[in-house]
């Protein structure tokens, strides 16, 4: 027997496929069969770019995504979920005309400011599935750091703070707990991106008071403060 095998189905391997055999004797017969894709997970088409802008500026950010049923958007700036009803924000999303299973979510920010930079994600989801993309929008301008929520960590357990800090250009990022300067021990790192990782998180000694401090050109500064609860993990 000869069969046909299709490995991770993709949207357009939809259609009819034929199969036809012949012999030395000059002898044929065939077969089709139809392979009809009824729900397809969301796949990035096209998405935005890192952008540096001056306040002022417009901008706009689009993913494209195909996806069966069609998928849902949502936004998030440096984790925090933007609300599709605001004065400067304009979010939307639509289906492509003449596409099924195509679907643009649009984020457009009219004259932006400094506090409008940091990390934009698109997240897209339907029944079957989950895609995401994220970039960095940066906008000329002193140091700014959104406010932080209190964080509640696991013993044991890796943890990393991220340091949601806008303004460009950023000179240098800082954490330090309970006024002294991080690093303190090497579960302590601090990454390029600016966050701070723990690994393992220590009940007794890392809870806590944060602060992450963002420092731009001419002198320029601007802090946030998090409050960081740890579990103790439980054994079964």
């Amino acid at each position: 027997m000869v069969q046909l095998s299709i490995s991770s189905v993709q949207r357009e391997d939809e259609g009819i496929y034929q199969c036809l055999a012949s012999n030395d004797e000059g002898d044929w017969a065939q077969a089709s069969a139809q392979l009809a894709i009824g729900a397809f997970p969301p796949h990035l088409k096209e998405t935005f770019s890192r952008q540096v802008v001056h306040p002022g500026s417009s901008v706009s950010l689009k993913c494209l995504v195909s996806g069966t049923p069609l998928p849902h958007f949502t936004w998030t700036l440096d984790g925090f979920p933007l609300s599709p009803v605001s004065e400067r924000y304009f979010l939307g999303q639509q289906q492509q005309t003449g596409h099924d299973d195509l679907v643009v979510a649009h984020l457009n920010i009219t004259h932006v400011r400094v506090e409008d930079g940091g990390n934009y994600k698109c997240v897209a989801e339907n029944p079957v599935g989950r895609v995401e993309h994220s970039a960095n929008l940066h906008i000329y301008g002193a140091p700014y750091v959104r406010r932080m929520s209190t964080v509640v960590g696991v013993g044991g357990k890796r943890l990393e703070l991220p340091c949601p800090v806008a303004g460009y250009p950023i000179e240098a990022i800082t954490w330090g707990k309970d006024g002294r300067r991080l690093p303190l021990n090497g579960r302590q790192r601090l990454q390029f991106n600016g966050s701070l990782t723990i690994d393992p998180l220590d009940k007794s000694s890392d809870a806590g008071l944060y602060s992450c401090e963002a420092r731009g050109q001419n002198g320029l500064s601007a802090r946030q403060s998090l409050q960081l609860n740890i579990l103790a993990l439980r054994k079964y």
